[in-house]
């Protein structure tokens, strides 16, 4: 991919589609059109999407969907990946986007007729921007980022108290919805982390191999909380853990899982940390 390199200045315009009351297949990847017609994905075939027109919007194979680069008409689109599935999404700019489970993004079919690319995310999604002379801006509930760079994470899962960045490569601004004023300019190597209730910005140095393994299918778990590992684990495979041993909550554990199933990692915190549990269904009960 090729990158932007320089330091954009932009006008931020959010945009949604239109609020509707729609029940959405939560066990499929699903996209919702902004008339409110739903495609549900098998992302195990190739296979063509087409628009209420029956125009070709996208192709997907490989677990990815890629928007056709010669459409003109611009149409906004919301991809929904549920818990227990990730997928790639591939927009009519060449920009790819990998979709971590239970995260959604809403998305022109052309950039043409637009002053800047924008997308809008809930959930966490790591963005390889592609060169243009555009902008390119990601918006959340309660952040913005405008591209100085190419490739980074994103996260900000609903009732999550916080929202974040981790750069890999290029330069971006990062900064709070509600309060224009709190931003921070981000390098790579560095997360930056936002608390959504005081739109307080922090940002430090990390390890950034740690936050992208579930690209590849590996969990990894540095010093984080029995708690913060649950919520991973529900996302990622789309069960429902009962925690009933209250002093795990807040202890904390190191541990990587490269490609393993539930029920594997779950064998690993019973042989290795003496952590009792019974499993039914997609229920975890942890005693």
């Amino acid at each position: 991919f090729a990158i932007i390199a320089c330091v954009l200045t932009i006008v931020f315009q959010p945009f949604s589609l239109t609020k509707q009351s729609i029940n959405i297949n939560q066990e499929s990847i699903t996209i919702v059109s902004s008339q409110g017609k739903q495609i549900q994905i098998n992302d195990t075939d190739s296979e063509t999407i087409f628009d209420e027109n029956g125009q070709a919007l996208a192709k997907v194979e490989d677990k990815t969907m890629t928007v056709d680069p010669s459409t003109t008409q611009m149409q906004l689109n919301k991809l929904i990946v549920p818990k227990g599935k990730t997928f790639s999404l591939v927009l009519s700019d060449g920009t790819k986007v990998f979709l971590n489970a239970q995260t959604s993004i809403e998305f022109p079919t052309s950039f043409q007729n637009l002053k800047n690319r924008e997308v809008s995310i809930t959930g966490e999604a790591y963005f390889e921007i592609q060169k243009s002379d555009k902008p390119f801006l990601v918006e959340s509930k309660n952040a913005k980022v405008r591209v100085l760079g190419t490739k980074f994470l994103f996260s900000e899962y609903e009732k999550q108290n916080y929202t974040s960045l981790v750069l890999t490569h290029g330069k971006v601004e990062f900064s709070s919805t509600s309060q224009q004023d709190k931003k921070a300019e981000v390098t790579p190597g560095q997360k930056v982390s936002l608390e959504n209730s005081t739109s307080k910005i922090q940002v430090e140095n990390v390890n950034t191999r740690l936050y992208l393994g579930w690209i590849s299918g590996e969990l990894i778990f540095r010093n984080q909380s029995f708690d913060q590992i649950i919520k991973t684990l529900e996302r990622s495979f789309n069960v429902e853990i009962i925690n009933q041993n209250k002093e795990l909550a807040n202890t904390f554990f190191t541990a990587s899982f490269d490609n393993k199933t539930i029920q594997e990692i779950m064998t690993y915190f019973n042989e290795v940390f003496a952590i009792e549990y019974t499993i039914k269904n997609n229920k975890i009960i942890i005693k």
